[in-house]
């Protein structure tokens, strides 16, 4: 199970094209967080549409998963590399969403926030020295450290 999102439920609403074009929209919510894989994923919607002999999926709607990585009738195979790569990151998932749908990759998305954080964290430290240092340096006649 993915720790990452367990308080974001990728979810898609699974139909088929037979019963969309027999003026039918029924189908059902599935969670991604339900499956290791897609293969897991696929083997699912057909037990959902069994009923048909050769059931071709229509995903109607969908909840937390990149636009670039969905369509109407598939869904990108690396997917779940996402998902465990955002799982094993610093990076909030919802942020990593937007920035796949803004057309960044995993690297260059890592490598801007290792640089926000490093920025971050000089800004905390030279607070921190100015915190300690700051009244003796004042005491002796040298400006502290601007924030």
């Amino acid at each position: 199970m993915n720790t990452v999102i367990e308080k974001i439920e990728p979810m898609i609403y699974v139909g088929t094209y037979e019963k969309y074009n027999n003026g039918s929209i029924a189908g059902k919510w599935l969670s991604l967080n339900d499956y290791d894989d897609l293969e897991g994923f696929y083997k699912a919607c057909k037990e959902l549409h069994n009923e048909e002999h050769d059931p071709e999926f229509m995903f109607q709607d969908f909840e937390y998963i990149p636009k670039s990585m969905i369509g109407e009738s598939w869904i990108d195979p690396e997917f779940y590399n996402l998902l465990n790569e955002a799982n094993m990151s610093h990076i909030d998932y919802e942020v990593y969403l937007s920035a796949v749908d803004h057309g960044l990759s995993w690297e260059t998305l890592q490598d801007s926030m290792m640089i926000l954080i490093l920025q971050l964290k000089w800004q905390e430290v030279r607070v921190l020295l100015s915190l300690i240092y700051g009244p003796i340096i004042v005491l002796i006649g040298i400006k502290p450290l601007g924030i």
